[in-house]
């Protein structure tokens, strides 16, 4: 299925800001909008992989565990091929949206 917009994060080190982002963006963007979200982490500690449970439940959210860090530039393009969308959307994980600037 092709979405409208794929949202790329990166996770290093760093679940709690992951889960916060993810699930602040996945309530900021209108429901109406096919939104994909893949998250690549960059070869965290184990317990910080784990802390990206909770985002396990949402079904337009997928977690790629890679095996290397590949840094931030590269681990977005690493990202991309797991997306199939019109628009690409690279999102920090310590960011929180105060709207839905996906559908504007």
């Amino acid at each position: 299925m092709r979405h409208d917009v794929a949202v790329i994060t990166i996770n290093y080190n760093s679940g709690d800001f992951t889960v916060n982002c993810v699930q602040n963006l996945l309530t900021k963007t209108d429901p109406r909008i096919n939104l994909q979200v893949v998250i690549v982490d960059n070869n965290s500690r184990r317990e910080e992989y784990e802390k990206l449970e909770p985002l396990h439940e949402y079904k337009n959210v997928t977690i790629v565990r890679s095996k290397i860090n590949y840094g931030y530039a590269a681990g977005n393009m690493y990202g991309v091929q797991f997306v199939s969308a019109k628009y690409y959307f690279f999102l920090n994980n310590d960011c929180l949206l105060q709207n839905d600037c996906v559908s504007i």
